[in-house]
């Protein structure tokens, strides 16, 4: 616990109050309204090894001191402008700003979470609500602009969504007067103002109205097909045309690119995009053309026209065969595999349905629950309730903590549930519930394998990844590195005696995947990092499934995951993790954002229309 200043008020921030973190503040709950957003010291632990950051720390607090007393009275709803001024102490004379209060979005998503495929089509995102959105966020962006502010680092972290609106956040780092925006993100930024110097990107110009508008147009092709304009594989033919896939925005190599294989995940874009959109687009990433985004192309799209499903491959290809297992006109929301039987539950006209029929509840698709299956019980969760419902229907309620004021904090195996409740891990068998460890309280997330299960806190200085179980008491620490940087999400995989931890995360600008494998000890077997979206075999990762499978009289451990070439089998080698065998035969019976899941009986593939039994020769 450590105290600030908003204005002259004396406020204690407490661990558990942090909501949010990213690589340059933290955000702490102040009540259902307000939050508070603490800017990170050269001293934070994150800076310990990277001194250029703790650099960059030290100069944008340095021109916060006046920048933040001096930013624009914006009165744009959905720009999250600073309201109260945070200090270090109460004394006027030697007080320093360390951060700012604002409005509180509850129930957001970052646009990052709201334009990937899996997201939209678990939640039955449209493409109707994807023009509303961003249609909101047009008329922020133009408001801005009227008001003399140019928001500089616009980028999906710094957008979240809420129903179909669009809020900016990370507004002290915007645009005005005699104040520049100094950080930019690759992915984002206009190439027109970057250059390569030395292998590294760096900003050589000042934004605009223009560069923000190029950041608008990158987010909304990326909502709209899953796909960053850069993304895909660029393949010359010339081996002296190669570049990294960083480089590739400042050549202007986009997904039009003849040379770019387009990634399987993407929409395609005659599907989703009109022709004159198409042009735009076209226009933009190749020609350099720069105009504010023409709203009537957006408000021109015919939802009835353009399907946001995607489109579905041939179930009979090469040697691998699709057997449709279960196909629904609703959405899949979750699908599991108990050692004997498969479990499934989904949505249709309004009923959440199991894989037996069972109608567990009424209701529409809430982006805020959550659900675990356990052989046929039922979990749902949301805020801080976790619902029970038996075969029978017959529902318990259990009060459990809600990670960074989202999500409630469950999960479960076959035979053991596992809550967090008031900073305290609990097992749940057999209708006896059971102490497992003191965690930190509503900053803990945690995942249940077949026989242990992974959990994490990362808030400031306290920092802990751990393995527990449902047979003794306390945890075993793991390697807290394989958390590093802004985490935008994690997953894990599981077989009875290995993890394969599964981050997406943001570092300097970047966006980069990486999966680390344990033993059941809490020992790293290897690790790989790559960054996001350049056509690796990792940017199928969060789609992966575990495999224990019988070799030679013993057992291998390995990762399946769905590739744009069929399935890479990935395994540990020492330190580092390798593909051992592709699966090229199912390259054309895998549909875009297929999740595997790796049975005795077999090897499936589902997403939110369908689960199909996957075999080949």
């Amino acid at each position: 616990m450590f105290a600030v200043y908003i204005e002259d008020q004396k406020v204690r921030l407490q661990p558990s109050a942090l909501i949010g973190e990213g690589g340059e503040a933290e955000v702490y709950k102040l009540d259902d309204q307000e939050v508070l957003k603490l800017f990170k010291q050269p001293n934070h632990p994150q800076f310990k090894s990277d001194l250029q950051s703790a650099r960059t720390a030290r100069l944008r607090l340095q021109e916060h001191q006046t920048k933040l007393e001096q930013f624009p009275k914006l009165l744009i709803p959905h720009v999250v402008s600073p309201v109260r001024i945070v200090y270090d102490k109460n004394q006027q004379a030697d007080r320093r700003v360390v951060g700012y209060t604002m409005a509180r979005i509850t129930q957001a998503n970052s646009m990052h979470e709201f334009s990937q495929r899996d997201f939209q089509e678990s939640k039955d995102v449209s493409i109707q609500t994807i023009v509303d959105v961003f249609s909101d966020l047009h008329a922020s962006v133009s408001a801005l602009h009227a008001s003399g502010v140019v928001i500089g680092d616009f980028n999906n972290l710094n957008v979240l969504v809420s129903g179909k609106d669009a809020y900016i956040v990370d507004t002290d780092s915007m645009q005005f007067s005699t104040y520049t925006c100094k950080t930019f993100t690759n992915r984002y930024a206009d190439p027109r103002v970057l250059k390569l110097t030395n292998g590294q990107i760096e900003l050589c110009d000042r934004f605009s109205k223009e560069t923000d508008w190029y950041s608008f147009s990158t987010m909304l092709f990326e909502a709209l097909l899953n796909v960053h304009p850069y993304g895909g594989v660029y393949k010359p033919k010339s081996p002296m045309q190669r570049v990294s896939p960083e480089q590739r925005a400042l050549k202007r190599i986009s997904v039009f690119h003849k040379d770019v294989s387009y990634p399987m995940a993407g929409r395609k874009i005659q599907d989703i995009l009109s022709r004159d959109l198409t042009a735009f687009f076209e226009a933009l990433l190749q020609d350099d053309v720069r105009t504010p985004f023409p709203l009537p192309l957006l408000l021109d799209m015919l939802p009835s026209k353009k399907s946001a499903s995607g489109t579905t491959k041939a179930n009979v290809a090469s040697n691998g065969k699709s057997q449709i297992v279960f196909a629904t006109d609703g959405v899949i929301l979750n699908v599991t595999h108990d050692g004997s039987n498969l479990r499934y539950l989904y949505n249709l006209e309004e009923r959440f349905i199991r894989e037996n029929g069972q109608v567990v509840l009424k209701g529409k698709i809430d982006s805020d629950l959550r659900f675990a299956l356990q052989n046929s019980s039922t979990f749902v969760g949301k805020g801080k309730r976790l619902l029970h419902f038996a075969q029978d229907s017959v529902h318990t309620q259990i009060v459990v903590d809600q990670f960074r004021g989202r999500e409630p904090v469950f999960d479960c195996n076959h035979r053991t549930c596992y809550i967090i409740e008031d900073g305290q891990l609990f097992s749940i068998k057999d209708g006896r519930k059971r102490l497992i460890e003191e965690v930190l309280k509503e900053q803990t997330r945690i995942w249940a394998g077949p026989s242990f299960g992974f959990g994490f806190y990362i808030a400031g200085e306290f920092r802990r990844a751990f393995l527990f179980d449902d047979e003794t008491t306390g945890r075993k620490l793991l390697d807290v590195d394989a958390m590093r940087g802004t985490l935008l999400r994690v997953s894990c995989r599981f077989t009875e005696r290995q993890l394969w931890l599964l981050v997406t995360f943001e570092e300097k600008g970047q966006v980069f995947n990486r999966v680390t494998a344990f033993n059941d000890c809490g020992s790293c077997l290897g690790t790989c990092e790559i960054p996001d979206g350049n056509g690796s075999w990792m940017d199928g990762l969060h789609q992966s499934c575990a495999a224990a499978i019988p070799d030679r009289g013993g057992i291998i451990e390995t990762l399946l995951v769905p590739t744009n070439s069929g399935i890479a089998k990935v395994e540990a080698d020492v330190t580092s993790l390798r593909i051992a065998q592709e699966f090229t035969e199912l390259e054309q019976i895998l549909e875009a954002r297929d999740n595997l899941i790796f049975t005795h009986g077999g090897l499936y593939a589902w997403n939110s229309k369908s689960i199909r039994l996957l075999s080949f020769s």
